[in-house]
């Protein structure tokens, strides 16, 4: 029995240590203009959409290409 929770211990951490590692090595290039976050705030508070990334937060293809 201890046998069978020792081994379900070792898969679930190696597939978390698995996940994390994938997880890293596959980031977007986030838009530079919002940080990240899609939008902007005005000086009276409200949020903008980005205009670079139009709200998704993540760098254009045709950005990523001119940056390399």
């Amino acid at each position: 029995m201890s046998n069978n929770i020792l081994a379900a211990l070792v898969i679930m951490g190696l597939v978390y240590l698995t996940a994390r590692w994938l997880s890293n090595r596959v980031k977007p290039d986030y838009c530079e203009s919002c940080d990240g976050k899609g939008y902007w705030e005005s000086t009276r508070g409200e949020r903008n959409d980005c205009d670079l990334c139009q709200g998704t937060g993540v760098m254009p293809k045709e950005m990523r290409r001119k940056r390399k």
